[in-house]
């Protein structure tokens, strides 16, 4: 007669050892295998998941910049007596901002490898 116990100590065997990488300690132990284990162009899942998020991070936190200048910093400056400052925050807030987003966009990319093949 056929016994699956011999296969269920190796499945059990296999569950419980780590793969030729470390995986790293911030990634919870039941968040899938693939996140973990899989390359996706080159790059684990967790990799694409954090530059992902470095990237919608920079995107939310340039909005958040773009509404303080907008909103507080220009109320501030026009409440002084010379326009000259009112002049300076209105051309400085975009590239501001895009400098704040093109860095994000930099930082998430350049942390991905990118391979040849």
């Amino acid at each position: 007669m056929f016994s699956f116990l011999p296969l269920l100590e190796t499945a059990k065997d296999l569950a419980g050892k780590k793969t030729m990488r470390e995986i790293p300690d911030w990634i919870p132990d039941w968040a899938p295998e693939w996140f973990s284990d899989e390359k996706y162009g080159g790059n684990y899942a967790y990799d694409w998941f954090l530059s992902v998020s470095i990237l919608v991070g920079a995107l939310v936190i340039g909005k958040i910049m773009y509404k303080i200048i907008g909103g507080i910093v220009k109320s501030l400056a026009s409440k002084t007596k010379t326009s000259l400052d009112d002049i300076l925050v209105d051309k400085l807030e975009e590239p501001v901002v895009y400098g704040i987003v093109i860095l994000g966009f930099y930082w998430g990319f350049n942390r991905l490898n990118f391979t040849d093949s």
